[in-house]
């Protein structure tokens, strides 16, 4: 904590925001509240592994300053799912099939209630999973069981799966081998980046998205689909 320039101004000024924004019916979301208190706000990041500042000069925050107040006010402020209290333990096994535990880690994609756990995601943005990770005994791999539904006139289908930030890693899923099993392992970057967080992030990406009509066969041979089926933490 530290002494701010003008710290009973910079209160005044949020004070006077609130009032207006709730006046007008709208949700104001203070960062004066998170950053600061009394007359004393905060230089540093709060639970980051590093002396890392809040601001990179007067007023401006850092990136890591702006995750961690997005996870404090903006994001409950628009009802964004939160993240599971419980976190995923070494050598646990998720499940990802209809109503099975994993599902509750999705934060997009969608999962239909199909017993082989269907996960479609669109050939742009990822399907995203992020599973809360114990700080104290991060994970140095991760195994994934995944398969692919495919129409027998295309037998292959390539998907990218990305571990943390780290380069996104070409996989092939075919009806010779429906079924695949991986193991990653896990950077010395995003482990850091984990115990700041918290959070182990995994995106999975479908190469382009061809639709059955496309490809000229018919409506009920379906080509793409991503089958996530077991993922689990190792140390």
């Amino acid at each position: 904590m530290a002494v701010p320039v003008r710290p009973k101004e910079y209160a005044a000024i949020d004070n006077n925001m609130r009032r207006a924004a709730v006046a007008a019916g709208a949700t104001y979301v203070s960062l004066h509240d998170v950053m600061c208190s009394g007359n004393m706000c905060r230089t540093l990041v709060p639970d980051w592994d590093a002396d890392v500042l809040m601001q990179f000069d007067q007023n401006h925050l850092t990136a890591d300053a702006s995750e961690w107040l997005a996870e404090r006010t903006i994001g409950p402020a628009l009802g964004m799912k939160s993240m599971p209290r419980t976190t995923v333990g070494l050598n646990e096994k998720l499940e990802f099939h209809d109503k099975a535990g994993g599902t509750k880690y999705l934060t997009s994609g969608w999962m239909p209630p199909e017993g082989w756990g269907t996960w479609t995601i669109d050939r742009k943005l990822p399907g995203l999973l992020a599973l809360p990770v114990d700080r104290g005994t991060l994970p140095a791999r991760v195994r994934i069981r995944f398969s692919a539904q495919l129409a027998p006139s295309f037998p292959t289908e390539q998907f990218r799966i990305q571990i943390g930030d780290d380069l996104p890693q070409p996989e092939t899923v075919g009806l010779a081998e429906p079924v695949l099993e991986r193991i990653f392992p896990i950077t010395t970057e995003t482990q850091r980046k984990i115990r700041r967080s918290g959070v182990l992030n995994l995106r999975f990406y479908a190469p382009e998205g061809r639709s059955s009509k496309s490809m000229g066969l018919n409506q009920d041979e379906r080509v793409l689909g991503f089958g996530l089926r077991e993922i689990t933490l190792l140390p």
